[in-house]
């Protein structure tokens, strides 16, 4: 696919800015992206004129804006964990409250619809972080194995070797997939339902037929996940990184 990088633009709404960067690709509407670093990535049709790409990002100004202050929000609640008993983390797409307990061992179970940390200091923030990350990784690898397996039967028919999983923290996207045929997922997909992680992976897989968002893509990506749209809206509303 042809693709034509647009640049950074800027457009005035109210006494806010919003800076954007613009992406000429081939599809047939225009779409705004707002991700958890609070970016915004505008893709447009090849032949969109400028002046008309700024007048749909103004109308969508006021969403663009809630997204970013969300996420923004969600950041520094994050950052003010303190692991403590009470609290709620999210795993596969549910809140679940945290159960603190003084142990002679370090060790993260989930029972029963809740996740009881055991730690042999519990006024180690650090340690009960890296804990928690620990049990999150454990997990991922073993939900994201089981359904790369599921979803990649959809493509058997296609000439594509099985990808490598490797399991990353990302900043602003869910998911990725190199030349080589490396399928690259966040560690913070755990925590989201298994409808969107089945979403990400086969997104992921289509670029291993398709290697860019063109029609084709979409197409595949339609064939193989009808719901695909509703999907990554559903996505696009997750604030858990």
């Amino acid at each position: 696919m042809t693709q034509y990088l647009g640049g950074t633009h800027r457009i005035e709404y109210g006494t806010r800015e919003i800076v954007y960067e613009l992406i000429h690709v081939e599809r047939d509407d225009l779409a705004i992206h707002v991700y958890p670093d609070c970016s915004v990535v505008v893709e447009a049709p090849i032949d969109s004129q400028l002046d008309a790409i700024e007048t749909k990002v103004y109308r969508r100004a006021k969403w663009i804006l809630k997204q970013q202050r969300t996420f923004s929000e969600y950041s520094t609640t994050e950052i003010n964990r303190m692991y403590v008993s009470g609290e709620t983390h999210f795993y596969l797409g549910k809140r679940y409250r945290l159960k603190v307990i003084p142990s002679d061992f370090d060790r993260v179970k989930f029972i029963r619809g809740r996740i009881f940390l055991y730690t042999t200091d519990t006024r180690d923030w650090q340690l009960k972080h890296n804990l928690m990350q620990k049990w999150y990784r454990t997990r991922a690898k073993f939900i994201f194995e089981q359904h790369l397996e599921y979803c990649f039967e959809r493509f058997k028919g296609f000439d594509i070797q099985y990808p490598e999983l490797q399991i990353r923290t990302m900043k602003s996207r869910w998911g990725s997939c190199t030349v080589a045929g490396k399928l690259i997922l966040n560690l913070k997909l755990i925590k989201v339902s298994k409808k969107l992680i089945d979403y990400v992976i086969v997104h992921e897989l289509c670029h291993l037929v398709e290697h860019n968002h063109s029609n084709k893509f979409y197409e595949l990506l339609s064939l193989m996940m009808p719901e695909w749209n509703e999907l990554r809206k559903e996505l696009n509303q997750v604030v858990l990184l």
